[in-house]
Order: structure tokens, then C-alpha cells, then sequence
């Protein structure tokens, strides 16, 4: 059975409505609620009234004629036959806005991303036990794949709807696994027009393109969600969700060193991320501009939490910069934790080589605060080192809120570096995810080293200061 990307125009008048969709076989086709955009008059107030779990015919007309354009630039006329709400998907983002902010008013995408269109290019009417016994075939071929952070993704699509970039590919990794392995968020490049595009990870083709273009809390989010079609099709052909584990239970180890020598630090309303420098003395390292004196400091890792102290910051007033490169700061858990014993601080060496053109990982806790959820799991991008000096490293790696005080890593796990932040104009306040600064662990393991070996004396960071380091 063939599964091909397609491109989904729908006109209604004069307005051309586009977005990407996926042909199953030779007649049925699946998108996601963006193809309702601006057709479908009372569309929403339809959509709340559609029940969860259950394929519903539709028999409302609708002014709109939908086609479909296939690699071939052939037009075909399709026909719109039914809806499929899955489970609720965006319970858990309490600050997330899907969409651009036109789309949302038109089609309120945070509460229809879970809803999925079906067109078919036949005349004659729907077979369903036919549709069924397709969907079945391609649920056989996929749901015992088993996916984790940093496989390989690759998204085809049609960015903004054009012809001209009709089935354009984009690739890049699985960042982060949500909502029990049903979403998934990645650093493939996507735009708006690419939502129901097919997702191939590990080369089989599992996910859908949810939604491309995101904000959080005001700032642009360049991940794209990606929805498992797996809990889809079960839900269309068993009426139900098919027991299985989608998301792999174990790990790389790649990951395992993402995952265990990173934290949460949580200070006031602020957080960001913290790398472990030593669990025997209970220290770690951020950035100066994520923890303050005078609110309590807070380390989360998983579900466990601890109360820290601040040792030593950098003093970010003393700066000639857009931004400080020597922003990094060092706390320590106050109290004896078991579950320090579970991590382990990453390689530190001043020796590890890196040049521009070298591929790296970006990993550290964004976009997810305590508020929203506790912290069980890192985000991961890649990317490739743009630029480097003694000072700085810059790198391509998608950057968010949250990232800052970060591991910037080597593809063997070897930390090159501290995250610090990622370009933001101060005249419009836009922000560049994929333009971002990292200090170099080179610039600052000296200091470092002595630190340990002293006992976390920070006195030797006051010394440093004066002799000009800073």
C-alpha cells in the first residue's frame, strides 16, 4: 500500500485555501482541521458537538470545492466523507497557541488539533469496511516501531501551500516525546501550509504534521508537533486505542547522558537548566541571568525536587555586549539527596577539539515550566557549530526559553559548552531560535577545576575576576 504526500486546495469563491495531506492507497485521503480555515461555515460550533473516539460521516454541504495535486502537478477533485476526533492532545500546554494568531480565531486549533479530516477522490460512495481494512494494513506496518529522542525525522510537506514547494522534505531529530509518546516535538523545519504532511521517523512513515508554526508565552516557537498517526488509526479501525508502547523504554546513550546530567533549576518565576559539575559535593552550573539571591532556588530532576543554594554568579551589569559571555553561575543542593546517586556530571575536559561546520546537540529543559508540568525529560536539538572563538560558540541548534544555563554537546556526549542565550533584536524584540551563544567549558575549566579541588571554595572565582578572566 502506497502512502504519498499531497497538497489540499480548497476554493471557496475567490480565496484559494491550501494546506498539505496524505493519499492513502489510491482513493482516501487524511489532513488535519487546518484544511477548515476560513470554509466550513459554524465549523466550530460543529467540531464541539463531534463525540471523541468515533469516525463521523459528514452530510453538511459545503460551498467549498477541495482538489488535491499530487508530485505530478495533476489536479484531481476530492470529496470530504468524514471526521475523527482522537483523544484531547493539548491538555498538558496551558501556555501553548498552535497556529498563527488568524488561524486560531478561524479554526480554534487548540481545541480541533486532535481533529482529523478524510477526503476521497472517488465518485462513488465510501466503502467503510474498505477504508477500514486500508487504515488496518497501514497500522500493521507501523505500530510496533519503537521511537525515542534523537531519531532521525523527516517531514514531507508543502510549505506555505505552494505548488512551488509542492512535497518539499525537512529533516531533523526527535527533540522531545509528550503526552504518553502521542506528540512528539521536533527541530525539522516546517511553515504554515505543512500541517498534514507526512512524518517518517526511522524511516517509516508514523507521524502527521500537526501544526507548524507555534507560540508560547508571546515568542515564537520554531518546533513542529508531530502527532502519532498510531492512536489515529487504532481508534478509527478498533474503535478504541491499540494497546502498545510506542515510545522506546530504553535509551541511547546519547540520551542517557542528556538526561543525567541535566536539571531543571527553578528561581522565583524564572527557570532554566543546570549541569551537573559534581554529585559527591551536590553542585552544579547555570547561567548567572537564571538564579537570584533573593528568591529560594529550586533543582528538579524527574519528580524529585531539592532546595539550593547560590555559591557564586557572574556580575551581568559589567558588560559592553548585546550579551555576557561569561554569563554562568554555581549552586548547590543544600541538603544529602538519594537520588543524586542517578545522575552522573558529563565528561569535563578542556581537550575536546570543535571547529565550524562540526555537528553538535543542544539539550536543557524549555517551554515546559513547573507550572505547566515537572520537568521528567530533557529537549534535545542539533545542529552544526556556525562559529567559534576562545569566547563564544555559536550554533544553529533551535534555542527556547528555558534553554539557558544548558549543555551544548559534542554527538559523543563530550560538553563543549554553556548555553547562554539566543539572538533577540532589542528594537522589535524578535526572537532567532536557530542563532544562539554558548560559552565554551574551555574558557572557564580552569576556574572550575580549582573550584572542586578546593572544596567549592568560591573564593577562587572572586580571584579569577580580579585577575581579569571576566
Amino acid at each position: 500500500m502506497e502512502i504519498k504526500p499531497i497538497l489540499i486546495e480548497i476554493n471557496e469563491s475567490s480565496f484559494l485555501h491550501t494546506t498539505s495531506g496524505i493519499l492513502i492507497g489510491e482513493k482516501y485521503i487524511l489532513t488535519t482541521s487546518h484544511i477548515f480555515g476560513n470554509v466550513f461555515p459554524g465549523k466550530n460550533e460543529i467540531f464541539s458537538k463531534i463525540p471523541t473516539g468515533k469516525f463521523v460521516s459528514l452530510t453538511r454541504k459545503s460551498d467549498a470545492n477541495f482538489s488535491i495535486v499530487e508530485e505530478n502537478s495533476n489536479k484531481t477533485k476530492a470529496i470530504l466523507f468524514g471526521v475523527f476526533k482522537c483523544e484531547g492532545l493539548l491538555s498538558e500546554f496551558k501556555d501553548w497557541s498552535p497556529g498563527d494568531k488568524n488561524e486560531m480565531n478561524s479554526v480554534n486549533l487548540k481545541e480541533n488539533i486532535s481533529l482529523f479530516v478524510f477526503l476521497t477522490i472517488s465518485n462513488e460512495r465510501v466503502n467503510q469496511e474498505h477504508f477500514k481494512s486500508i487504515l488496518h494494513t497501514w497500522l500493521l506496518n507501523i505500530y510496533r516501531e519503537k521511537i525515542q529522542k534523537l531519531d532521525r525525522v523527516l517531514c514531507v510537506s508543502t510549505p506555505f501551500g505552494s505548488r512551488d514547494f509542492l512535497n518539499s522534505f525537512s529533516q531533523g531529530i526527535v527533540s522531545t516525546t509528550l503526552k504518553n509518546g502521542s506528540l512528539y516535538l521536533s527541530d525539522c523545519a516546517s511553515a504554515p501550509g505543512c500541517e498534514g504532511g507526512i512524518v517518517h521517523i526511522n524511516g517509516k512513515p508514523v507521524g502527521i504534521i500537526l501544526s507548524s508554526f507555534n507560540w508560547w508565552r508571546k515568542d515564537w516557537v520554531g518546533f513542529t508537533l508531530i502527532g502519532d498517526l498510531r492512536p489515529i488509526l487504532s481508534g478509527l479501525v478498533f474503535n478504541n486505542r491499540l494497546p502498545m508502547s510506542s515510545v522506546a523504554d530504553t535509551f541511547s546513550k546519547l540520551e542517557q547522558i542528556f538526561q543525567n546530567s541535566l536539571v531543571q533549576i527553578n528561581c522565583g518565576v524564572n527557570w532554566g537548566t543546570g549541569i551537573l559539575l559534581s554529585k559527591d559535593k551536590r553542585v552544579f552550573m547555570t547561567n548567572s541571568h537564571v538564579v537570584r539571591n533573593d528568591f529560594s532556588i529550586k533543582i528538579l530532576w524527574k519528580n524529585k525536587s531539592a532546595v539550593a543554594k547560590l555559591l557564586w554568579q557572574s556580575d551581568l551589569t559589567q558588560t559592553t555586549t548585546a550579551f555576557n559571555l561569561m554569563d554562568f553561575a554555581i549552586v548547590q543542593i543544600t541538603t544529602t539527596c538519594s537520588w543524586l546517586s542517578s545522575l552522573q556530571s558529563p565528561e569535563l575536559t578542556a581537550d575536546v577539539p570543535y571547529h565550524p561546520g562540526d555537528s553538535v546537540y543542544c539539550a536543557g529543559y524549555p517551554l515546559f515550566s513547573t507550572t505547566t508540568r515537572l520537568p521528567d525529560s530533557v529537549t534535545i536539538t542539533h545542529g552544526i557549530i556556525s562559529k567559534s572563538n576562545s569566547k563564544m560558540i555559536n550554533t544553529n541548534c533551535a534555542v527556547y526559553p528555558g534553554f539557558s544555563g544548558g549543555g551544548l554537546f559534542t554527538t559523543q556526549g563530550e560538553l563543549l559548552g554553556l548555553i547562554i542565550c539566543n539572538v533577540k533584536l532589542n528594537d522589535t524584540g524578535f526572537v532567532y531560535p536557530k542563532f544562539n551563544v554558548a560559552l565554551p567549558f574551555k574558557a572557564i575549566s580552569s576556574v572550575i577545576f580549582r573550584f572542586l579541588e578546593n572544596d567549592c571554595d568560591a573564593g577562587v572565582f572572586e580571584l579569577w575576576t580580579l585577575k581579569g578572566k571576566l
